[in-house]
């Protein structure tokens, strides 16, 4: 797989799968869904 950015929710999973992505030579991007106004602000 060509490097990537990746978005991931924070959760459970998200600092060792972020880490591993890191190390693989992808981008990763950590953030709380409810922080982010185009999914938290919608019904």
């Amino acid at each position: 797989m060509p490097h990537s950015r990746v978005a991931l929710e924070t959760g459970m999973h998200s600092p060792w799968i972020s880490r591993l992505l890191k190390e693989l030579g992808h981008e990763v991007i950590v953030a709380q869904a409810c922080k982010l106004r185009l999914i938290g602000g919608r019904d």
